[in-house]
C-alpha cells in the first residue's frame, strides 16, 4: 500500500521500493519497541526457542558454520527486510498479469519504472564495500559487526535483483522463449551458487554496464541478419 502511494510521485522503481520498505521497517521497529516497553518481555528469550530448530537445520546443512539461535535473532532485521523485498518484487512481477485477469487499466512502464530498468544507485557500491569491511575485519566492536552484516545481506539481495534485471534484458534482447526464461529463473532460485552469481553480476554492473553492452550486441546481430 505504501509503495502504491509513493509511486504516484513518479520516482524510479528503486526509489519507490526504498521508501516503501524503509517506512514499513520503521513501522515494524516502532511497533516492536512499544510492545517490548509495555509488556516488559525479553525479546531474545522469546525468540530463542523459535529459532533453535532453524539453527540446528542450518548447522546440519553447513557443518563448518557457527550459526546459533542468537546469530539468527541478530540477523532478523535483514531477513525481514529481504522478505519484504521479495513480497514487493512478486507483487510487481504479477501486477500486469493480475490487471489483465481482473480487466483493470494498466500503466505504461518506462526504462526507469519497469522491472528491467531496476538499478541500485551507484553510492550503494561503496556502502557495500564498507559494510563488508565492518562485517569481516577483526575489531573490538561486536555491535558494528552485527549492523554491518545486516546491511551487507540486504545489499546482496538488492544486487541480486539488479542481476535479475540484467538477465531479463538479456532474455528480451536475444528473444529467449518464455519457457526457457522461466526455467532459468526457477533454477536460479533453487541454487544458492547461482543466486550468488546473479548478485555478483548485479554488483559488477556498476562498472561493466551489462545492459548497455547487451543492447549494443543485440543491435549488431540484428543488422547482420
Amino acid at each position: 500500500g505504501l509503495y502504491a502511494e509513493v509511486e504516484e510521485n513518479g520516482s524510479t522503481i528503486f526509489g519507490n521500493a526504498f521508501i516503501a520498505i524503509l517506512g514499513t521497517m520503521g513501522g515494524i521497529a516502532v511497533g516492536v519497541a512499544l510492545w517490548i516497553q509495555q509488556s516488559g518481555v525479553n525479546l531474545m528469550a522469546l525468540l530463542r526457542p523459535q529459532l533453535e530448530p532453524a539453527a540446528r537445520r542450518f548447522a546440519e546443512a553447513f557443518p563448518d558454520s557457527a550459526i546459533s539461535a542468537e546469530t539468527l535473532a541478530l540477523q532478523l532485521p535483514a531477513n525481514v527486510t529481504i522478505l519484504l523485498m521479495l513480497a514487493l518484487a512478486a507483487a510487481l512481477v504479477w501486477e500486469r498479469r493480475t490487471a489483465l485477469i481482473l480487466r483493470l487499466p494498466q500503466r505504461r512502464e518506462s526504462g526507469q519504472t519497469g522491472l528491467a530498468g531496476f538499478r541500485v544507485p551507484d553510492v550503494f557500491v561503496w556502502i557495500a564495500i564498507v559494510a563488508a569491511l565492518g562485517a569481516f575485519l577483526n575489531h573490538n566492536h561486536p555491535w558494528l559487526s552485527v549492523a554491518a552484516q545486516n546491511v551487507l545481506y540486504v545489499l546482496a539481495a538488492l544486487y541480486f535483483f539488479q542481476g535479475l534485471a540484467v538477465l531479463v534484458v538479456f532474455f528480451r534482447a536475444f528473444r529467449v522463449g518464455v519457457f526457457w526464461q522461466g526455467f532459468w529463473i526457477f533454477m536460479i532460485f533453487l541454487q544458492l551458487l547461482l543466486m550468488m552469481a546473479v548478485a555478483l553480476v548485479g554488483f559488477a554492473d556498476f562498472w561493466l554496464e551489462f545492459r548497455d553492452r547487451i543492447a549494443k550486441k543485440a543491435t549488431e546481430l540484428d543488422k547482420r541478419v
